[in-house]
């Protein structure tokens, strides 16, 4: 039987558990990270903010942002280990999605699937996502407005979101299983 390692990837990054808020995406404007964190510093936080991802080609937009200069602010680049990358959504503070195109984010979805509590742009879709889980969401020009507020509230939102479960139609299993079906079925139009 493999014993599995324990995760020492926050040690790595000097960080303590729900001391961090947290961001998981890459870093183009759509995702909207420079916002993000520049709202994150203009609040009352004295938490962290930790930014994963960023993009495999030289862009001026990601610059930008990795130019963000503070010792609240680490950036991690991609995380392509699934255990390390659970353990930086299991133990923030919380975590924020800027996502403003794009419908259904996996980001969003393994968020959710391991409770965190999240703060998310106020987008159609990211309602829909959220409409079972007590949420803060923002306008772009609210973010530090808002992280403000989450923070006084942030005991009575943990007690709400205490049971929650992930709906059926966001679970892996379920997904995975509804793409099989189309492939069979588009499999058995063109054998007839």
């Amino acid at each position: 039987m493999k014993v599995k390692k324990k995760s020492k990837i926050l040690e790595k990054f000097n960080l303590q558990k729900k001391q961090y808020y947290l961001i998981v995406g890459r870093l183009i404007p759509d995702n909207n990270s420079k916002l993000i964190i520049e709202g994150f510093l203009k609040s009352n936080s004295n938490k962290s903010i930790v930014v994963i991802g960023d993009v495999p080609y030289n862009d001026d937009y990601a610059k930008d942002v990795k130019k963000i200069s503070s010792n609240r602010v680490v950036f991690t680049g991609y995380i392509n280990n699934q255990g390390d990358l659970s353990n930086f959504y299991k133990n923030c503070y919380a975590y924020i999605h800027g996502h403003q195109y794009g419908g259904t984010n996996p980001t969003m979805i393994n968020a959710l699937d391991l409770n965190c509590q999240i703060l998310a742009l106020d987008t159609v879709f990211n309602r829909e996502m959220l409409k079972n889980k007590n949420s803060v969401f923002f306008k772009k020009n609210s973010i530090s407005i808002k992280i403000n507020e989450f923070e006084l509230n942030y005991d009575r939102l943990v007690k709400k979101n205490i049971s929650y479960k992930l709906p059926k139609k966001y679970d892996w299993n379920f997904i995975a299983n509804q793409y099989l079906e189309v492939f069979r079925g588009l499999t058995n139009y063109h054998n007839k």
